[in-house]
């Protein structure tokens, strides 16, 4: 099966099953070095990522563009989504080879890595193995002891907004992530869920605003969305 996020995100296995893993790299770009950058990393993709996807080690990767937020002061321009099938996978991401052909493709120089995520996938719905042209990607933070009661509200509030959006053709998929690394009270988000889109402009879905609403009033009492990003995809691996 094809897997993406937030375009390479997967489905969550039940207990004491393995659980995708996504790794999502955030990076920031030297001035007026945005197309050396892409073709850069498009040189990784082809010769180092597609391998990995080969030998089993990742399921995809992704290279994604932010447009919004927008302007100089935006965080970072980019960011790679990794999806591996279990977290053992991150142990050892690259072997000897790998590392050597990275090395040789000058993508270092181009951009700073600013900081990484590590999360785990517990609920999905709609066509994780297509490509998601579009993705919105919401940041959550968690009320202190109430981060179960928001997975639960993710699984039975937000899922089925997802189902009656994917159903009506105003999605692709959704998928919803923990953090696992950082970890720790001080993180600034929890969780991460991720809507996929074919286009630009949101579809609406009629009757949907009750559901979002209904939703957001029993998730308030547990946490909150700090930050909304849209993302376009530029670049992913073939499946294997």
């Amino acid at each position: 099966m094809k897997w993406m996020l937030f375009a390479t995100m997967a489905v969550c296995a039940l207990a004491q099953q393995p659980t995708v893993i996504i790794q999502v790299d955030y990076m920031k770009v030297a001035p007026g070095k945005a197309a050396d950058y892409r073709k850069a990393e498009e040189a990784v993709k082809t010769s180092v990522h597609q391998d990995r996807v080969k030998k089993g080690m990742i399921l995809s990767w992704s290279l994604y563009a932010v447009r919004f937020p927008a302007g100089a002061a935006r965080e970072y321009d980019f960011a790679t989504v990794t999806a591996y099938p279990d977290m053992g996978k991150l142990e050892t991401p690259y072997d000897e080879e790998q590392l050597k052909r990275m090395r040789d493709t000058g993508v270092g120089p181009l951009r700073t890595l600013l900081r990484a995520d590590v999360l785990a996938v517990f609920a999905t719905a709609g066509e994780m193995g297509a490509s998601w042209p579009w993705v919105t990607v919401n940041y959550i933070k968690a009320k202190p002891g109430m981060l179960a009661d928001w997975r639960r509200d993710e699984m039975e509030a937000w899922k089925p907004i997802a189902e009656a959006q994917i159903k009506a053709g105003a999605l692709k998929g959704w998928v919803a992530q923990t953090v696992v690394w950082p970890a720790g009270t001080s993180r600034a988000y929890d969780l991460v869920s991720v809507n996929g889109r074919e286009t630009f402009t949101v579809k609406q879905t009629p009757g949907i605003g009750a559901m979002v609403s209904s939703a957001a009033s029993r998730s308030e009492k547990h946490g909150e969305t700090i930050r909304r990003e849209m993302w376009r995809l530029v670049s992913r691996t073939d499946p294997r």
